[in-house]
C-alpha cells in the first residue's frame, strides 16, 4: 500500500536573494528527495524568482499581493487568489518566512494544516519595546496588529522556529505569550563535491571574500577599512564583496576615496556563489546583526578559515581560534591583525582550515531537514 505524501507550503514574500531564500531552496529540494513529503511554494509578490532553475520539479505559486496590506484592512480581495490556491493544494503543513508571510497566512481562512513561522532575523513589528519611540497612530496600529497576530498564532497553534540560540532568546523575549513554542532549527547547507574541498594550503596572493546584501546592517564599510589597514601593511592580498543592495554606491565611493579600487571589487550578486568559494582563502565577515551566517558554513566547508565580528547568531558557528577568529569589537586594526597573522603562520592556516570543513559538516541540509520533520510530525 503506498502512502500519500504530505503536502507543505512553504509561504515567502520574494524569491530574489538572501539566506532565507536559499535555505527554502535547499529544504524543498531535499523534502522532495526524501519521497515522504510534497513540497510547494507561494511567493506572494510579483518580483523577480532568482532561484527559478533550482526550484525545478517543485510547485511554485506566485501572487501580487501588495507589499503594505495590514491585518486591519476590511476589504481584502488581493487575497482571494491566496485563498483559492490554499484550498486547492489543501496541505499538512504551512511553513511561513519572513513576518510579511505570518501577517498573510494569518488572514486566510483554512484549518486543515499545522502551522509554522521560521524566523531568520529581528522581527520589530512584535517587539513592545520599540514602539515607543513611534508616533502615536503608528503605535496604536502596531498594539492593535500584534495582538490579532497574536490571537491568531494561539487559534492556530502556530510553532515558531528560529534559526540561532540568539535568535531563539530573541524571539522568547519579544513574544512572551508563546515563547514555550518557540524552537531552534540551525540553518543547514547542501554539501556535494562542487562546494567542498581538503585542506587548503596558505596561497601567496591572498584572496579574501565576503558575500551578502549591500545593506547597513551588513558592516560592509567596515570590511573595507579592514582592506585599507592590510594595504598599509603592504600584505598581498585582494577583497571581493559579493552582493547587491542599496548601499552599492556608497560603498564604492568609498572605495575610490581609499584608493583601493585594484584590491576591493563590489562583484554584484551570484547565484552559484557556494560553488566559487574554493577560490579564496579567508572569509570576512563584518555583519554587525547576524541571525545565522549561512554564508560562513557555505566559505567553511570549501575550507576557508572565517575572520568575522559578533553578530549574536554566528556564535553557534564560530570556534574563536579554532574554526576562525570572533572578534568581539568593531574595530578594523583587530580584525585586519587577525588576518595578519593568519597569513604569517602557514601551519595555523591549515589547521584552521581542516577546523571549518569540519564545522560545516555539522551544519548539512540533512540534519536540518531531518530536525525540521522532528518538528512537523511532533
Amino acid at each position: 500500500m503506498v502512502t500519500a505524501r504530505k503536502k507543505v507550503l512553504h509561504v515567502i514574500p520574494a524569491m530574489n536573494s538572501g539566506g532565507a531564500q536559499r535555505l527554502l531552496v535547499d529544504i524543498c529540494q531535499e523534502l522532495k528527495k526524501r519521497g515522504k513529503y510534497e513540497p510547494a511554494i507561494a511567493i506572494l509578490t510579483n518580483e523577480h524568482n532568482r532561484f527559478e532553475k533550482e526550484l525545478h520539479g517543485i510547485e511554485v505559486k506566485q501572487f501580487n499581493i501588495p507589499r503594505h496590506v495590514s491585518i486591519l484592512a476590511l476589504h481584502r480581495p488581493h487575497l482571494q487568489p491566496l485563498q483559492e490556491y490554499v484550498h486547492a493544494f489543501a496541505p499538512d503543513v504551512i511553513h511561513t518566512h519572513i513576518y510579511f508571510s505570518d501577517l498573510i497566512i494569518n488572514q486566510i481562512n483554512y484549518s486543515k494544516a499545522k502551522f509554522f513561522s521560521h524566523i531568520h532575523g529581528p522581527t520589530t513589528q512584535y517587539d513592545t519595546r520599540l514602539f515607543a519611540g513611534w508616533p502615536f497612530k503608528k503605535r496604536m496600529v502596531a498594539f492593535i496588529e500584534r495582538w490579532l497576530m497574536m490571537r491568531e498564532y494561539k487559534k492556530r497553534n502556530t510553532s515558531f522556529l528560529a534559526v540561532s540560540a540568539e535568535y531563539t532568546a530573541y524571539t522568547k523575549t519579544i513574544l512572551p505569550e508563546i515563547a514555550s513554542r518557540v524552537h531552534l532549527l540551525h540553518n543547514g547547507i547542501k554539501l556535494d563535491a562542487k562546494n567542498t574541498c581538503g585542506e587548503k594550503k596558505l596561497p601567496q596572493l591572498i584572496r579574501m571574500v565576503s558575500v551578502g546584501r549591500l545593506e547597513k546592517v551588513k558592516g560592509f564599510e567596515l570590511a573595507i577599512q579592514v582592506a585599507e589597514y592590510l594595504h598599509r601593511k603592504e600584505a598581498a592580498f585582494v577583497l571581493d564583496i559579493f552582493g547587491e543592495g542599496e548601499q552599492k554606491s556608497t560603498l564604492q565611493s568609498l572605495i575610490n576615496e581609499k584608493r583601493l579600487q585594484d584590491i576591493v571589487a563590489l562583484s554584484g550578486f551570484n547565484a552559484h556563489m557556494k560553488n566559487d568559494y574554493y577560490k579564496y582563502a579567508i572569509y570576512l565577515h563584518t555583519a554587525i546583526k547576524e541571525p545565522f551566517g549561512l554564508t560562513l558554513v557555505e566559505a567553511m566547508a570549501a575550507g576557508l578559515p572565517v575572520v568575522c565580528t559578533d553578530g549574536g547568531g554566528n556564535r553557534d558557528i564560530m570556534q574563536d581560534g579554532v574554526n576562525g577568529y570572533l572578534v568581539h569589537e568593531r574595530d578594523a586594526n583587530i580584525l585586519a591583525e587577525k588576518i595578519l597573522f593568519l597569513i604569517n603562520n602557514p601551519r595555523l592556516y591549515t589547521q584552521m582550515s581542516k577546523a571549518a570543513i569540519a564545522t560545516a559538516q555539522q551544519f548539512t541540509i540533512e540534519r536540518c531537514v531531518d530536525k525540521l520533520i522532528q518538528y512537523y510530525e511532533s
